[in-house]
């Protein structure tokens, strides 16, 4: 069952990273990425803060998109062209089906996680461009950019010349020249001088290890969003489970001022707070804001939440793909 279980999450990973639709996401996250630190200046004063807070919540939503579009693809389209039948006619059981679906879906937004955050952190290196060209970071520019445009440039030769799938190369590319890069200009300060990888570590503003605490919880988040989203893709189309997963996104992110809290909800909504994933706990960037340390233990309390909360929706979704007829 192992096997099948892996062969099943390897192909949907593969041909997940295919699809237009995943490159699209990914360069457009990435862009807008890019342009936070230009867009953080419109505070006063908050600078930092709001370009953290941009940050997580573009990643937030690019993998939601993310997570709804594969989801769509890689078990309705299935159903819609009939290819499950030769899927199932295997003694492939449709809980390993669905769980082999969920694991390929969350290995695909953790990659473009990957990608995205490591252009996050590169903006934080950089910070607020707030007086043209008098405030570059150069290392940034260089290794990032630099980075990035190679990545394009094999993608591209190898698209052409050996016939290499574009989105699979890109995207395999960046998440290594761009974690290369970041380390280069861990390595390098501002004024191109050598430091030890801890020198920005230990930079108090920064919070660099809040922010990479607060990173890996928005993924976990968006494995919570996955499994909602492999859910609804078992009876709905792609628009519907798109709108489904935006609006279970919009009630975990404010599940608590709606609902009263844990021990304070009322009565009716009790069964809805209980039933809607609280992403709060995945939301740091109000800690963030706040100064407010998050300790390693709180890391692993939410994870076994997550790990809890998807387990339940996977099953959900086996009980409503078991009525499903799929031929």
């Amino acid at each position: 069952m192992i096997s099948r279980l892996l062969s099943i999450a390897g192909n949907t990973f593969i041909e997940s990273l295919r699809r237009p639709v995943f490159l699209s996401v990914l360069g457009t996250v990435c862009v807008l990425l890019s342009l936070n630190p230009a867009i953080s200046t419109l505070t006063l004063g908050e600078d930092d803060k709001l370009l953290v807070d941009l940050g997580l919540s573009t990643i937030l939503l690019g993998g939601l998109f993310l997570s709804a579009f594969i989801a769509t693809g890689s078990i309705s389209q299935e159903i819609d062209s009939k290819t499950i039948l030769t899927i199932l006619s295997k003694p492939v059981g449709k809980f390993c089906f669905i769980a082999g679906k969920y694991m390929g879906t969350c290995a695909a937004i953790s990659l473009a996680v990957w990608i995205w955050s490591l252009v996050f952190l590169l903006g934080i290196r950089h910070g607020a461009i707030s007086t043209a060209w008098d405030n570059t970071d150069g290392p940034v520019l260089l290794f990032g950019l630099g980075g990035t445009a190679l990545a394009v440039a094999i993608a591209s030769w190898g698209n052409y010349s050996r016939r290499w799938n574009f989105p699979t190369t890109v995207s395999s590319l960046l998440a290594a020249f761009l974690a290369l890069a970041w380390i280069l200009v861990l390595l390098t300060g501002k004024d191109w001088s050598l430091q030890g990888l801890h020198t920005e570590f230990a930079t108090g503003e920064k919070q660099l290890g809040q922010v990479l605490l607060a990173l890996l919880l928005a993924l976990q988040a968006l494995w919570i969003l996955a499994a909602i989203s492999i859910a609804c893709s078992t009876r709905l189309g792609q628009l519907s489970t798109l709108l489904v997963t935006f609006g279970v996104f919009m009630l975990g992110l404010s599940s608590d001022a709606l609902f009263g809290g844990p021990g304070q909800e009322k009565p009716l909504a009790a069964l809805a707070y209980r039933l809607t994933p609280n992403l709060q706990f995945h939301w740091l960037a109000d800690a963030l804001s706040l100064g407010s340390p998050v300790s390693g233990s709180y890391l692993l309390l939410v994870s076994g939440y997550t790990i809890l909360f998807s387990g339940a929706i996977l099953c959900l979704a086996t009980a409503l793909f078991e009525g499903k007829e799929a031929g």
